[in-house]
């Protein structure tokens, strides 16, 4: 199953390919580049790095979750999480690593707040 086309809007305006800006951060060779070109205050540049790796944020939320609805809510919670943590990125890895390990962590918080355990207060006095 392929991932829905999202459209990253960061600005509250689309960013347009048709400056001169915009194509040299689509054809930055390095992420490093465009998260500094972020850090610096060039937004669309976040726009570069969803286009760039929605579909193994994606791919990775679906092993979780199991369906497309779930996953498509963990990629976007995975790209938030990104956007706002990106002054954390050091650069002592690959950003798709560093990524990666944004998505592992919010899908392992999704999973434990789904699988909390209850225990009847009938079922507590048997076992004691």
């Amino acid at each position: 199953m392929r991932p829905r086309h999202w459209q990253v809007t960061v600005t509250g305006d689309r960013t347009d390919t048709a400056r001169p800006e915009a194509a040299l951060l689509r054809d930055a060779p390095d992420d490093r580049i465009l998260v500094e070109a972020c850090l610096a205050g060039r937004r669309e540049a976040f726009d570069v790095i969803v286009e760039r790796h929605q579909r193994q944020v994606y791919q990775l939320c679906y092993r979780f979750a199991g369906n497309h609805e779930d996953a498509s809510d963990l990629a976007q919670d995975v790209f938030i999480r990104a956007y706002r943590g990106l002054h954390s990125f050091k650069g002592n890895s690959a950003f798709s690593t560093w990524l990666y390990r944004v998505g592992v962590n919010v899908c392992l918080n999704r999973v434990d707040a789904r699988t909390l355990k209850w225990t009847s207060l009938d079922r507590a006095d048997q076992a004691d």
